[in-house]
């Protein structure tokens, strides 16, 4: 019978050049996350520090309402990709190289496990593309890093949550630092007010849509109804 298929070309000549993530690496050891040490630890604190002082419900809705026109920018999705080239997420205590190795890094791994799922494959690829907003006059502690509800109290869960949300404002308002805060119990995740960053962006939404199943869409993030036809990058 006829051997084993060759396996298929990585994504981009870029790939091949990117830093290995895996075990050996941290990628996926017992040191992946973490965030009690390592050589990245205070640049990665402050930029969370930064985020849970200034991302407040009144600065959530404002940058939703910002953004959510899509009318200040667009871009292909490849044009976005070359600018990860020159972002280093400054909240990843892994990895300290472009953030466009991640993405297609990301891409591959997913092919390699699901060869099957090409949706899956694209999924990966832009799953971080709305990062780019921090090289047009966002601060990386706007757009990088772990997201988290806003309007009620602060979980354990969340990356820092016992020394970073001292100077947060909606920490001190009765409004928002109840259990349940500004939602009723069982609401849906729907109806949470999530931190702003590149994960809130339904630029990569649009821009996958069109080739994946809402399977795909939901793992971006949100599922956003009736897809328009392929859409470049915009916000």
């Amino acid at each position: 019978g006829s051997g084993p298929a060759d396996p298929p070309p990585p994504l981009s000549p870029q790939d091949a050049a990117a830093p290995p993530v895996g075990p050996e690496s941290g990628g996926a050891g017992p040191e992946y996350r973490n965030y009690r040490g390592g050589p990245l630890l205070e640049r990665v604190y402050r930029t969370y520090r930064l985020m849970h002082t200034h991302q407040t419900v009144e600065f959530v809705r404002k940058k939703r309402a910002q953004y959510g026109g899509c009318s200040l920018r667009k871009m292909s999705v490849m044009e976005a990709l070359g600018l990860l080239d020159t972002l280093v997420d400054e909240s990843d205590p892994d990895v300290d190289f472009p953030n466009s190795y991640h993405a297609f890094q990301t891409a591959e791994g997913i092919r390699r496990e699901h060869p099957d799922k090409d949706w899956f494959h694209l999924v990966g690829l832009l799953h971080d593309l709305g990062k780019v907003l921090a090289l047009f006059g966002e601060p990386q502690w706007a757009v990088v890093g772990d997201t988290f509800p806003v309007g009620c109290k602060v979980q354990k869960s969340v990356v820092f949550w016992d020394s970073t949300f001292h100077d947060n404002p909606d920490t001190g308002d009765p409004r928002y630092s109840t259990e349940f805060g500004m939602y009723q119990p069982r609401c849906g995740l729907d109806n949470v007010l999530m931190s702003w960053g590149h994960d809130g962006k339904r630029s990569p939404l649009l821009a996958a849509g069109p080739f994946a199943p809402k399977q795909g869409t939901d793992v971006l993030g949100v599922a956003v109804p009736g897809f328009p036809p392929p859409n470049p990058l915009c916000w």
